[in-house]
Order: C-alpha cells, then sequence, then structure tokens
C-alpha cells in the first residue's frame, strides 16, 4: 500500500503519511515517521513509547503500544 503513495499528488500524501507512521509506530512501541526523501520511503524512529489517547464509552483512555502486556492481549487475523 505504500508503493501506492509515490504516485498520489503531494498534496494528498501527508494524510497517507500519517497513517503508516500511526501503523508502523503501533507495531514496533515506538512514536516513528514515514517519510518520502527521493522518492523513497524514510522510516525515523525514536525511543519515545507510542501512546494513544482514545474515549471508550465516555471514559480518556491510554493505549500504550510500548507495553507488551498490554499489546498481547491483542490478537492479529
Amino acid at each position: 500500500m505504500m508503493s501506492w503513495v509515490l504516485k498520489l499528488q503531494d498534496t494528498d500524501r501527508p494524510r497517507w503519511l500519517e497513517r503508516f507512521s500511526q501503523a508502523y509506530s503501533r507495531l514496533r512501541g515506538t512514536t516513528c515517521d514515514v517519510e518520502i526523501e527521493e522518492n523513497r520511503f524514510l522510516i525515523k524512529e525514536s525511543e519515545k513509547p507510542h501512546r494513544a489517547v482514545v474515549m471508550d464509552k465516555g471514559t480518556r483512555r491510554v493505549l500504550d503500544y510500548s507495553d507488551p502486556d498490554f499489546v498481547k492481549e491483542f490478537a492479529l487475523y
């Protein structure tokens, strides 16, 4: 899917790069940025733990993807 982003207009790329950054950050557990440089993807990974704040049934919840105990409850199908 990332290869499709190279074919998009420059104005459409940022939102897709943000989505891929989020996905990669969730998988790695650290905050990552996906960028395009000279028609190649560059993944910049930081040491900062990746956490997301969501509203769940009216309650604020922090999802900590850097915590192995938290992510082991998820299953890939």
